[in-house]
């Protein structure tokens, strides 16, 4: 399936022989740097730090290889009144019956912004560039 050759019994074994403790050693390092990490975030709570503190890091163990680098900071953007990032999140507490239109006005009355695209976890429920987007609205 992987385009092994088939070997004998003595040299599979020589071969898991080099993973095993390469699994071994990927996991601890792995394990160490996640823990610095949450030892970081456990002190945020404390005491306020900057984000520059945090770490990602990039390990290849076979060359071996560790690079750290700093985060980036989540971009920011002014929607209406609100400030909006890729985690924000808007709630609208509907009622079964509630049509697709009728979501839009609620969300344009309580928010006052009109939406563009409207998802539910992965899928695309609404969009006004979609064919039969109006056909959509009275679901």
């Amino acid at each position: 399936m992987y385009g092994l050759e088939p070997s004998d019994r003595y040299e599979i074994k020589r071969i898991a022989g080099r993973i095993v403790p390469a699994i071994g050693t990927t996991t601890a390092t792995v394990s160490g740097l996640i823990i610095i990490e949450f030892v970081k975030l456990c002190l945020s709570q404390i005491k306020d730090l900057p984000l520059d503190v945090y770490r990602n890091f990039y390990i290849n163990i076979a060359l071996p290889f560790l690079i750290a680098s700093e985060p980036l900071a989540c971009l920011t953007q002014k929607i209406g009144k609100f400030d909006v990032n890729i985690w924000s999140s808007f709630e609208i507490k509907g009622n079964p019956d509630m049509t697709l239109e009728g979501f839009i006005t609620e969300v344009e009355k309580k928010y006052d912004i009109k939406p563009v695209l409207i998802s539910e976890g992965v899928k695309s429920v609404y969009a006004p560039w979609m064919p039969k987007a109006s056909s959509q609205l009275k679901r």
